[in-house]
C-alpha cells in the first residue's frame, strides 16, 4: 500500500485531486506529519486510522484543503450579483420569499461576507428581508474561523481602506467584521459530493462556486454540478470564477453571457414580471442596471458600491519585480498577469518578468502557454536554471517523468546549489523505485537547506516551498527508503 491509496480514498469521498506536482508533495507532507502525531508507523496503519476514525479523516482534510482567498475577489461578479441578479430574482419571487445564495468552498468566509457587504451598500438593512447567504466548506476548522469573522491584512489586499473602515473594527493586529454583516451570513459544513443523501438546504437561487473547481478533475466537476443542480430552483444560477468558465461548460447548465460576464443557468432565461411586493413594474426598455432603483422599500438614494471594479486599479503601474514575486507566492493570480503584461510592454525581453509570467501560467495549468514563454527565455539563455526548473515542473505535472528528470538534472548541472531541483529529482527517483538515487538527492537537499535554506539557487522565480515541511519530508523519505534497501550514503 502506498500514499496513492490514501489519495484515491480522499478523491472518492471528497473529490480532491492530488495528481499535480505540488498537490502530491503536500499530501506526502501532511500524511507524514499526521502519522508522526498519531503514532502510526506505516501508511497501511494510518490508512486504517482514517477509515475507522472520522475525526482523524476530517483533521487530514482540514490540513489538505486550500484556503487561499481574500475580500472582493473578482469584484465585477459581485457587482453583477448585487446590482442585477438579485433584483431580477426578487422580482420573480412571491411575498415572504427570499433570494437564497450559497457560497460553495467559502473557506474563511471572505466571499460570502464580501457579497453581504455589497448588498448592504446597495440596499441597506432592508436586504435582511430579501436575501439569505450561506457559506459552505468541507473544512470544519476554517468554518469556525469564518464564524468569528477575524482577519489580518492579507485578506484585504486589493480593496480600498474605506471598505475596511466601514465594515470592520480593528482589534490588535486583526480586524473583526461588524455584527451587521456577520449576522447576514451563516456557515455550514458540507461536502458537495453528497451522493444519494442531499443536504437539508432550502432550494437556492444562486450558487457561487468560484475558484474552486480547478482542484477537481472533470468527472468530479460533472458530479458536483449535477448535485448543485438539484439544490437550485428552476430559474437558479451558478457562477464560477472568471477563468473557469470553459472548463465548467459540461452540459449540465445553460451558459449565459450578460453584460460581458458569463454565468450558468438551470433553465433558459426569460422575461421576468414583478410579483414581489417591494417592487414596481419595470418597463422593458429599462436596462438591468436600474432594476434596483425600483425598490419602493428604499426611500433614500441608493449608495454606490465603492469596492474596485477590477483589482488592477489598486496596483501601481510601476510595481517592482520583488513585489510581483511576493504576489506569486501569495497566489494573487487575478491581479499579477495584467501587471506583468504592462511591464513586458515596456521591456519585452525582461527575463525575470517572462519567467514570472510562465510560473503564473503554469500554476493556472496553462501548460502550453507557460512552456512557450519558458522556451523563449531559453533561446536567449540556454542554461537558465529557473527556466529549466519550470520545464521540469511542467513535465512532471503532465506525467512526462523522463522529460522532467532530464530538466531537473540540467538545472542542477548549471546550478548545483539549487535545492528545489534536487528535491524534485529525489521525488522522481522515488517514483521510479530508484531508492539509492532518491535517498542521495534527499540528503543533498537537506545539506543544502542546512547551509542556507533561503538560497534556493533560483534567480527570477520564488516557488514558496515550506522549508520546515520540506525538511521533515526529506527526513521521513530517507528513513522509508533506507528501510527498503541498503542505500545509506
Amino acid at each position: 500500500m502506498t500514499i496513492s491509496t490514501i489519495s484515491n480514498h480522499i478523491s472518492q469521498r471528497c473529490g480532491l485531486s492530488f495528481d499535480d506536482a505540488l498537490g502530491e508533495e503536500k499530501l506526502q507532507t501532511v500524511v507524514a506529519n499526521r502519522m508522526q502525531k498519531t503514532g502510526q508507523i506505516t501508511i497501511p496503519e494510518y490508512f486504517n486510522q482514517i477509515i475507522s476514525n472520522e475525526e482523524e479523516f476530517q483533521c487530514l482534510i482540514n490540513l489538505l484543503t486550500i484556503n487561499e482567498t481574500y475580500f472582493f475577489r473578482e469584484p465585477e461578479q459581485l457587482h453583477f450579483v448585487a446590482d442585477q441578479l438579485v433584483p431580477k430574482l426578487l422580482a420573480h419571487t412571491k411575498e415572504k420569499q427570499f433570494v437564497r445564495i450559497l457560497s460553495a468552498g467559502c473557506s474563511s468566509g471572505e466571499e460570502p461576507y464580501s457579497l453581504a457587504m455589497a448588498l448592504w451598500q446597495r440596499y441597506g438593512e432592508d436586504m435582511r428581508q430579501w436575501c439569505e447567504i450561506t457559506g459552505i466548506d468541507i473544512d470544519s476548522t476554517i468554518l469556525n474561523n469564518a464564524r468569528k469573522g477575524m482577519y489580518r491584512g492579507f485578506s484585504f489586499r486589493g480593496i480600498p481602506t474605506e471598505i475596511r473602515s466601514q465594515f470592520f473594527e480593528q482589534r490588535g493586529d486583526e480586524w473583526q467584521i461588524n455584527n451587521d454583516i456577520r449576522s447576514l451570513v451563516k456557515f455550514q459544513e458540507l461536502n458537495l459530493l453528497f451522493g444519494k443523501n442531499p443536504p437539508n438546504i432550502e432550494p437556492l437561487d444562486i450558487i457561487l462556486f468560484r475558484n474552486v473547481s480547478i482542484y477537481f478533475d472533470e468527472p468530479t466537476r460533472l458530479q458536483i454540478q449535477k448535485n448543485m443542480r438539484t439544490l437550485l430552483k428552476e430559474d437558479g444560477v451558478l457562477i464560477v470564477g472568471c477563468t473557469e468558465t470553459l472548463a465548467n461548460d459540461l452540459g449540465v447548465f445553460n451558459l449565459i453571457k450578460e453584460d460581458g460576464l458569463f454565468y450558468f443557468s438551470k433553465s433558459k432565461p426569460e422575461i421576468i414580471e414583478s410579483h414581489h411586493p417591494g417592487f414596481k413594474q419595470i418597463s422593458p426598455d429599462k436596462k438591468n442596471s436600474v432594476l434596483a432603483e425600483s425598490f419602493e422599500l428604499v426611500t433614500d438614494p441608493l449608495p454606490v458600491l465603492t469596492f474596485p471594479k477590477n483589482c488592477q486599479e489598486q496596483v501601481p503601474a510601476s510595481i517592482c519585480l520583488d513585489e510581483l514575486r511576493k504576489q506569486v507566492e501569495e497566489q494573487q493570480y487575478d491581479t499579477i498577469l495584467p501587471q506583468l503584461e504592462e511591464l513586458l510592454e515596456n521591456d519585452s525581453q525582461n527575463q525575470d518578468a517572462l519567467l514570472l509570467k510562465a510560473q503564473v501560467l503554469m500554476n493556472q495549468k496553462e501548460f502550453i502557454l507557460s512552456e512557450s514563454v519558458v522556451r523563449s527565455v531559453l533561446q536567449a539563455e540556454t542554461w537558465n536554471v529557473d527556466g529549466l526548473v519550470l520545464l521540469g515542473l511542467i513535465a512532471k505535472w503532465n506525467q512526462q517523468m523522463d522529460e522532467a528528470l532530464n530538466h531537473f538534472k540540467q538545472a542542477i548541472y548549471c546550478e548545483p546549489s539549487c535545492w528545489p531541483a534536487h528535491y524534485y529529482l529525489a521525488g522522481l527517483y522515488r517514483k521510479n523505485s530508484s531508492h539509492t538515487q532518491a535517498s542521495r538527492e534527499y540528503r543533498i537537499t537537506l545539506q543544502l537547506m542546512s547551509s542556507s535554506s533561503e538560497t534556493t539557487g533560483l534567480k527570477s522565480i520564488s516557488l514558496g516551498l515550506p522549508i520546515a515541511e520540506i525538511r521533515h519530508l526529506c527526513e521521513y523519505q530517507i528513513v522509508q527508503l533506507e528501510g527498503l534497501t541498503d542505500c545509506r550514503i
